[in-house]
This record gives C-alpha cells, sequence and structure tokens, in this order.
C-alpha cells in the first residue's frame, strides 16, 4: 500500500482544489500568480513598503518661483536689448558670460565666468556635503529622485521654456529630448539602481575554494561634470542622477553658450535637495568659459 499519492492523483488532486477555491484551473492559477508577480515587482510594491518603514512614503511637492523671462516664450512686449554675437562676444569681459536667446537675440543678461578660487570652493563645500550623504541608505536616496521626478513632471512648461531660451531648440525638442529622458532615467534608476551597487560574490577559483571573494561599490566622492550646451536640462540633470544616487556629490560645469538656464536649474536643484533632506551643497552649478 503506497504511503505517498501518486503524481498524477497530486495534479487532480491539485486541479480540483483550484477548481473548488479559485473557480480556475491549475494552470490558470498558475498564470494569474505569475501576473501579479510581474506586476507586483513593476509597481515596486516591495520597495515601496520597505521604503515606507523608513519614513519615506511620497515625495513633497516643491516650488521654486521663476522669473518673468523664465516663463516668456518668444520675444518681450517692451523692447529689449538685442545680443549682437559678432559685434560683442570677442570683445565681452571674460568676467562675466553674455546669454542671449538663440531664436529672438533677446539679450537675456549676464552669469558670473567662475575662475579657479570659486571652482575650488565649491569642491570643497561638496566634499563636506558628501561626506553626509554617502551615509545615506538607497531609501533615501530614492527620496531624493523621486522628489525631483515629481518636480520635473509638475513644472514641465517652465523647464522647457527655459531649454528652449536658452539653446533655440523647438518645444517638441525640449520635451521628447530633454524631459522625457530625464524622467526615464530616475524612474529606472530609482526603481531598479540599488541591484546594481551591492556587494557582489565573484568566483574565487580553484585555487580559492578556502576564501570567497566579493565586490562592493565605494562612492568616490565629488564628481566632476562637464556638459555641452545643447541639452541644458538634461546634460546638467543626466550625471547628477548617477551620481547623487550612488552617494557622490557632484559639481558640473555648464556650457558658457548655455549658461542663463543655470540659474534656474541650479534653484530647482537645491530646493528639491532640501525638500529631501540632503545636503544643499551635494549638487552645484559651476558657470565659467572654456579655459
Amino acid at each position: 500500500m503506497a504511503l505517498l499519492p501518486s503524481l498524477p492523483e497530486l495534479v487532480t488532486g491539485l486541479e480540483d482544489l483550484c477548481l473548488q477555491v479559485l473557480g480556475l484551473t491549475a494552470l490558470q492559477a498558475l498564470l494569474a500568480l505569475f501576473l501579479v508577480r510581474v506586476i507586483w515587482n513593476f509597481l515596486g510594491v516591495s520597495q515601496f513598503v520597505a521604503d515606507a518603514l523608513q519614513g519615506y512614503v511620497f515625495p513633497p511637492a516643491v516650488t521654486v518661483e521663476a522669473k518673468e523671462a523664465e516663463q516668456r516664450r518668444g520675444t518681450s512686449s517692451m523692447k529689449g536689448r538685442k545680443f549682437d554675437y559678432e559685434a560683442e562676444w570677442s570683445k565681452w569681459p571674460k568676467t562675466s558670460i553674455p546669454c542671449w536667446d538663440p531664436t529672438t537675440s533677446e539679450f537675456l543678461g549676464e552669469v558670473p565666468a567662475q575662475g579657479k578660487a570659486e571652482i575650488e570652493a565649491m569642491v570643497g563645500r561638496a566634499r563636506k556635503a558628501q561626506q553626509i550623504w554617502k551615509k545615506s541608505s538607497f531609501a533615501q536616496r530614492r527620496h531624493l529622485l523621486r522628489t525631483i521626478h515629481r518636480f520635473v513632471l509638475e513644472n514641465m512648461d517652465t523647464i522647457c521654456t527655459v531649454a528652449c531660451r536658452d539653446s533655440g531648440k523647438t518645444v517638441i525638442d525640449a520635451m521628447v529630448g530633454e524631459l522625457t529622458v530625464t524622467l526615464e532615467k530616475l524612474r529606472w534608476t530609482a526603481a531598479s539602481g540599488e541591484q546594481y551597487l551591492l556587494p557582489e560574490y565573484r568566483d574565487s577559483g580553484l585555487m580559492n575554494l578556502h576564501k570567497t571573494s566579493r565586490l562592493e561599490w565605494e562612492p568616490v566622492g565629488v564628481v566632476g561634470a562637464i556638459v555641452p550646451w545643447n541639452y541644458p536640462f538634461h546634460n546638467v540633470f543626466n550625471p547628477m542622477v548617477a551620481a547623487v544616487f550612488s552617494g557622490n556629490a557632484i559639481v558640473i560645469k555648464v556650457s558658457e553658450f548655455s549658461a542663463w538656464s543655470s540659474d534656474y536649474l541650479g534653484r530647482a536643484i537645491r530646493a528639491c535637495l532640501e525638500a529631501a533632506g540632503a545636503p544643499g551643497d551635494l549638487v552645484q552649478l559651476a558657470t565659467g568659459y572654456s579655459e
């Protein structure tokens, strides 16, 4: 007499149980469980619960007051000064950078041309901020990225306007080429970044069977980025996302041909850092010439 049921009997019993409890066949129940798991992982439910237990539930709203020129597209209703690149650029004092709208030649003002001393001071402040931030949990880093993500979503119009006025691109180019890709990087890094920064065990080889090998990722400190002019928003936020999520600080030198937007972007970044409880000097934007 068999003590255990045969395989056909187990399958039949499981089929009957699924039909009685769920009203589904065993195969349908298995597919349903698989689908639930996929949706669960896609929505990041486990991650949300783990972050919530650490006090990071929903990202806060961040408000940054935009100046008149940062909200207006096209020329001003008032007759403003035009910037003549051919006549003025080469003669402009190297203590500041002239800024203008490439589509209208409207003069937007000037920003400081920072030198070695200013940059070294920035790096010093960033290094102090990084000493604090490197101890942050992945939950807090995700909270920062989600705070930035929310800010971008709620301020898309202003961000597009600033990017367009500084680079001369169209609104659709700014929306697709700058905002969409930045939002996706923020989403992906918050959802999947941690798994690629966790310690990894490696094969030690036959001669080291008595040992284990582990690879650990450590923040490097202060990251430096020199970015071009063509995507003023994305070129700033792209390196920033990877740097802060991996526990680093970053100093970003923007192009002298898209320095105007650094004022708004710098205010936005600092506001998001402070709202998420991160050091305000963790991310800093530098303006200057190529020299």
